[in-house]
């Protein structure tokens, strides 16, 4: 998986690095990061050409869901949701949330918010690939196992690492949906993106 997404530029070399090595990413971008220029390209090629999966990280980078009234938390939400469906320019239905820090993960407001808006849930990680030691990421390789990395140029050599000694051991390297079994997220043709969803 990858997080926040920050530019244009770093999330294709990402996305090209995923693709290189066969294995399909679950991005996670935050809603103003998804609204920076180039973005709605990067992304769609990923989510069309790559058969890569687009998911909510709130719109702010560093939103506490969990500290924020009912509003501003349903906000936070909806507004990365909004961001991203405007720029592939269909309504899309991401699966899952990812908060920032973790914090919040037990949070009934939230879980009952995704639940009315459509989500399967909040999706964590196993390991944070900017802090596996290199010399032993093939040690963390197992079934089922959810790695986390950011959009920066040191996770870029972590996941090259990590992408490297997956494939020679002869892992599948899926999406979150292909994970967990679900479908892929759904996608409408609306007219107009954000008045549908005004």
């Amino acid at each position: 998986t990858l997080d926040e997404c920050s530019g244009a530029a770093i999330t294709k070399k990402f996305a090209l690095l995923a693709y290189e090595y066969g294995a399909k990413l679950t991005l996670f971008p935050t809603g103003d990061n998804v609204m920076r220029q180039g973005m709605d390209e990067v992304l769609r090629e990923c989510l069309n050409t790559l058969g890569f999966e687009i998911e909510n990280r709130c719109y702010s980078t560093t939103a506490k869901l969990y500290a924020l009234n009912d509003t501003m938390m349903a906000s936070e939400i909806w507004k990365q949701s909004i961001a991203v469906s405007y720029v592939l320019g269909v309504k899309y239905q991401p699966h899952f949330l990812r908060l920032y820090g973790r914090d919040g993960e037990n949070d009934l407001r939230t879980h009952t918010y995704l639940a009315q808006e459509g989500y399967k849930g909040i999706a964590g990680w196993t390991f944070n690939g900017s802090r596996m030691e290199p010399g032993r990421i093939g040690n963390n390789l197992a079934p089922g196992n959810i790695y986390y990395f950011k959009s920066n140029n040191d996770d870029y050599e972590q996941m090259e690492l990590l992408l490297r000694e997956a494939r020679e051991q002869g892992y599948e390297m899926v999406t979150l949906n292909a994970l967990f079994g679900y479908e892929e997220n759904e996608q409408e043709v609306v007219s107009n993106v954000l008045a549908e969803d005004m």
